[in-house]
């Protein structure tokens, strides 16, 4: 009983304190160079119209993000020395299956099949060219966040949250995606 009571106490200590700071949004500028950026590479490497859309910009804390993302989503930890905290890119199942089929030569199109499955190694491996360029345009077009070192995919619920505490608030950008069949949502956290 003690440990829900404390739950509870740290809960409303970092609700007022996030209440208490401010929290700059990302700018229009920032947000239009890296979704230029992303058409333009995504349309060169699946060799398809993309589509792209920011559905939402918030804080949140840790804890929120994975609250809200779907159990099979594909999280990529772009990481860097020293122990700063990481970048994240969340991609949704839809979105992710569809990525690794068009990647594999076919329509994009998850199944039901596919969506309700874990990624498996080879899926993230497939998934590693379109993380690693997404990885370039965010340290590129978001300033004001050190550059990435390296990329580390993780599945939901795994133990990747070493070194980024529940309560650790992000900047999250939310944008719908669509190439020809595929299409689907994926989020950037950005460390604030």
């Amino acid at each position: 009983m003690t440990d829900d009571n404390e739950d509870n106490n740290l809960d409303d200590f970092l609700s007022g304190y996030q209440k208490s700071k401010t929290y700059s949004p990302i700018s229009n500028n920032q947000l239009s160079k890296f979704e230029t950026s992303l058409k333009k590479n995504w349309t060169g490497l699946f060799r398809k119209q993309v589509d792209l859309e920011i559905t939402n910009q918030t804080h949140v804390q840790f804890k929120e993000i994975l609250a809200s993302s779907p159990t099979n989503s594909a999280y990529f930890l772009l990481e860097k020395k020293g122990g700063a905290r990481s970048k994240m890119v969340i991609l949704w199942p839809e979105l992710a299956m569809g990525l690794v089929d068009l990647l594999l030569g076919g329509k994009g199109a998850g199944s039901s099949t596919t969506l309700n499955r874990e990624l498996s190694a080879t899926d993230f491996n497939v998934l590693d060219g379109p993380v690693e360029a997404m990885k370039l345009l965010i340290d590129t077009s978001f300033e004001g966040w050190e550059k990435s070192e390296s990329i580390r995919p993780c599945i939901h619920g795994s133990s990747f949250i070493n070194g980024i505490m529940e309560a650790d608030v992000f900047t999250l950008l939310t944008y719908r995606l669509e190439i020809k069949e595929c299409g689907g949502e994926f989020q950037i956290a950005l460390p604030v």
